[in-house]
């Protein structure tokens, strides 16, 4: 996976991304919330988004929205790949725009994942192409290579369901990645994303559809969400998040908190104990329906845990 990085000691998934660096922020916890949490009730609402993500293929296991902008830098670059009043046609019929994680990845150095949701079609980008009688085709109809040449080879696959798939980095792992992608199963499984996609299609929000706690603590998680106030790229870490992992009852949110607090007798000893006791002193940690959330700060002794922490997310375990 790319820098989606695993705060466990929270029991949340923290804010990362492939091409910028973690940014952060959020509201704090009201009076009223903190009650909420101390009666362990609350219940956060669904997404609006949630259907869509559901529809994913399993293979895509994290999600974040960026600026349609950066869609558009991409995919025209200097040499403009599309002409420019068709693409202006084609993006103005998309609706979201995130950048996500694959469970398998090519083995590269530079691979970036991305997907687009909206109106747009598979022909509508092959008719948009500039000419050119060389590129490097593919056979599979699902799949469009907008450029087989220069720094970032750009892969397009129809992913069904309004939404299209972005790869870009190495031509020949990029069309291996795709044809996979393309040849998935439909499947009546929802996409674990659909359990934690942010409430709008804007940044704000980094969505893990994986179980991020039965590897270290036993009990199994149906996704995570950190929500922050984006910030520019390169700024460092500011203000409060609201970070949740999401459960299948409340009786499970309440064992994996309790999980949490207890010594260990691996090589993580005390570690995350002490992690959840420096998340309680900075902010607030407590039960809210099937989810455990964490609304604070993030301070260094808590954003130093990521590498300890990363890389335990596994497939959800449906019931």
């Amino acid at each position: 996976m790319k820098r989606a990085w695993i705060c466990i000691g929270v029991v949340a998934a923290c804010h990362g991304g492939s091409r910028k660096e973690p940014a952060t922020t959020g509201s704090a916890g009201s009076g009223n919330v903190a009650a909420a949490v101390a009666e362990g009730k609350a219940q956060p609402p669904p997404s609006p988004l949630a259907d869509s993500f559901a529809t994913l293929p399993l293979s895509i296991v994290s999600a974040e929205p960026a600026a349609v902008a950066g869609l558009e830098a991409q995919v025209m670059g200097d040499e403009h790949f599309f002409e420019a009043a068709c693409w202006k046609a084609i993006s103005s019929k998309i609706d979201g725009y995130y950048e996500v994680d694959l469970a398998k990845k090519p083995d590269q150095a530079v691979f970036h994942s991305s997907i687009v949701h909206g109106g747009a079609t598979l022909d509508e980008l092959r008719r948009c192409r500039k000419a050119d009688k060389d590129r490097k085709e593919s056979k599979n109809p699902k799949i469009v290579v907008v450029r087989d040449v220069g720094f970032f080879p750009i892969v397009v696959v129809d992913i069904g369901n309004g939404w299209m798939l972005v790869l870009d980095g190495d031509l020949e792992p990029l069309l291996a990645a795709a044809e996979s992608v393309a040849k998935e199963l439909p499947t009546t499984t929802r996409n674990g994303l659909a359990n934690a996609v942010g409430m709008k299609p804007e940044p704000g929000w980094h969505a893990i559809g994986l179980d991020v706690t039965s590897e270290l603590f036993g009990v199994p998680s149906i996704g995570a969400r950190a929500d922050f106030t984006p910030t520019p790229v390169g700024e460092p870490l500011k203000g409060p998040v609201t970070l949740t992992a999401y459960f299948a009852s409340a009786d499970d949110a309440k064992k994996a908190l309790a999980a949490v607090g207890q010594r260990r007798d691996d090589a993580f000893d005390d570690l995350p104990m002490r992690t959840l006791e420096t998340a309680r002193k900075v902010g607030e940690v407590g039960v809210e329906g099937a989810t455990v959330v964490y609304r604070g700060p993030l301070p260094k002794e808590l954003a130093d845990q990521e590498g300890l922490f990363a890389g335990f997310g596994r497939p959800i375990q449906q019931r």
